[in-house]
C-alpha cells in the first residue's frame, strides 16, 4: 500500500488533536524536535518506518493506524461515544 506524505501527516495531527496534545508534546514523546512534528503533519519530511514506530508510540497507536486511508483515521480518532454515530452516519 502506498500512502503519500499529506495524508500520512493529516493521520498523525487528527490522531494527536483527538488526545488534545500539542505538536511540542508529541515531539517530548518521541524524542524529536518540535519542527520535525511540523514538517511531518505538513507532509513535507519523509518517514522512516523506525521513525513512524516512535510516532505512534508516542501517540499510543499502531503504525498501521497512521498509514489508513484518511477516513478511517477521523472515525478511529473519535471517542468511543461517537463512534457509533458515525458509523450508522456513513
Amino acid at each position: 500500500m502506498k500512502i503519500e506524505l499529506k495524508t500520512l501527516g493529516d493521520n498523525v495531527r487528527c490522531i494527536r488533536k483527538g488526545l488534545k496534545i500539542s505538536q511540542e508534546e508529541l515531539a517530548k514523546r518521541c524524542d524529536f524536535h518540535r519542527t520535525y512534528v511540523c514538517k511531518l503533519e505538513r507532509g513535507v519530511k519523509n518517514v522512516r518506518l523506525g521513525t513512524l514506530s516512535k510516532i505512534a508510540q508516542g501517540l499510543g497507536t499502531t503504525v498501521s493506524e497512521l498509514t489508513r486511508q484518511a477516513d478511517q483515521v477521523v472515525l478511529a480518532s473519535a471517542g468511543p461515544s461517537l463512534r457509533p454515530s458515525l458509523r450508522q452516519s456513513a
